[in-house]
């Protein structure tokens, strides 16, 4: 096994443990159980994700398959009666009994989906087009039906990891630098048009004014690491 794979792989270990003993110390042994079930599934993906020859991802009728079954969940989610919808946002799907986020598989799709393109158009890439405006517009796409499920974190770590992929690309740097503002000033739109955004927002900078409300959680963690 090589050096990087063991260090990855020790780190989620740690972690892995550490989670469990903050959840062992927080509930009941129910919790615990299911915590460690959902790291034994995570540990035989892991498995064989590290046995996995990446290069077949590019398989042309794979790639595909990924692309549109991740593009229909995105769409699926939206439609009513598919998606499950708790307190305004409608994220999850359910299959017997199963709950997962579309979002999660789409964002494995994206970074597919980047690195295959940067990577076969490597001619194009000091372009405007070819390396910087084609791979973002792929990304919004992505990031824009997510969303619509009222979910902005996981579009922001789109386009941030969008970011990074152009970089080491070798994109041209001006046109990275030219779209942070236009970029950040959308995210600051989205946040102030929504007011529980901007109600997690505010507690964040002053969790105290906020210790019944908004803000309890984060007083809360940063009790535990005073203690």
């Amino acid at each position: 096994m090589r050096r990087e794979t063991t260090t990855v792989i020790t780190g989620v270990l740690i972690l892995v443990a550490f989670g469990a003993i903050m959840v062992y110390s927080a509930s009941d042994g129910t919790l615990l159980r299911w915590h460690l079930f959902c790291a034994a599934l995570g540990g035989v993906a892991l498995y064989i994700a590290v046995h996995l020859d990446y290069h077949r991802l590019r398989d042309p009728l794979l790639f595909r398959f990924v692309l549109i079954s991740s593009l229909g969940l995105l769409v699926l989610v939206l439609t009513p009666g598919i998606g499950l919808e708790v307190d305004g946002a409608r994220r999850w799907i359910s299959i017997a009994g199963f709950r997962f986020q579309p979002s999660e598989y789409a964002k494995f799709a994206l970074i597919l989906l980047l690195a295959v393109k940067l990577t076969d158009n490597q001619q194009e890439i000091k372009r405007f087009w070819g390396g910087f405006l084609a791979p973002m517009l792929a990304t919004g796409l992505f990031a824009a039906l997510v969303l619509a499920e009222r979910d902005l974190g996981i579009p922001v770590m789109m386009v941030a990891v969008a970011f990074v992929m152009i970089c080491i690309a070798g994109a041209r740097w001006r046109y990275l630098i030219a779209s942070v503002a236009p970029l950040m000033g959308g995210v600051f739109l989205l946040i102030v048009m929504a007011p529980h955004r901007v109600q997690r927002l505010a507690a964040f900078i002053s969790p105290w004014e906020h210790r019944d409300a908004a803000g309890w959680q984060l007083i809360q963690s940063l009790s535990a690491f005073a203690q």
